[in-house]
């Protein structure tokens, strides 16, 4: 029995060069993905926001149900 790979066969070294392409060796790809998490780190501060506004003008208003 050979310890023989044959997905190895499979392997296309065109896949791995067009991945660095996009990746690895382009600037651009890692600009994009930082703005993309900053994005989104920007929709939860402002959804953090407008989940405590309600609260917030309850307690300014002095509503009784809060404690």
């Amino acid at each position: 029995m050979s310890n023989y790979d044959h997905d190895q066969d499979l392997h296309d070294d065109d896949d791995d060069k067009q991945f660095y392409e996009e990746t690895a060796y382009n600037e651009q790809y890692y600009i994009d993905r930082e703005l993309e998490l900053v994005r989104q780190s920007n929709l939860e501060i402002e959804l953090d926001e407008l989940e405590e506004r309600p609260v917030r003008e309850m307690r300014e208003e002095g509503c009784p149900y809060q404690q």
